[in-house]
């Protein structure tokens, strides 16, 4: 699943490295994060592209992915999911009260 408001291209399986960090990138003159695999041999391989939805629509970010391509979720998910953690932050301020 890619990451909230993220088209995600996966390269490789994340599973591949021992550890993975995130670069900030352009692609044209559009941003992208680089997920940058890292294996036991600290050799460094692209494992993913993100593409933020405010820059990139589904067609542009899936016609730069040469991986498995997912795009975002749509609006009202995501809407959903925020309302979600909206409720969780909210009771567990309460909590701590």
């Amino acid at each position: 699943m890619p990451y909230p408001n993220y088209h995600a291209c996966r390269r490789e399986a994340p599973s591949k490295f021992a550890r993975i960090f995130t670069k900030e990138s352009r692609i044209g003159n559009k941003p992208v994060l680089l997920r940058i695999g890292v294996d036991s041999n600290n050799k460094q391989q692209l494992q993913s592209i993100l593409f933020p939805i405010e820059h990139w629509t589904v067609q542009a970010a899936q016609a730069k992915c040469s991986g498995r391509f997912e795009a975002a979720k749509p609006s009202k998910e995501r809407s959903k999911a925020v309302s979600r953690r909206s409720q969780v932050q909210k009771k567990s301020s309460r909590k701590t009260k």
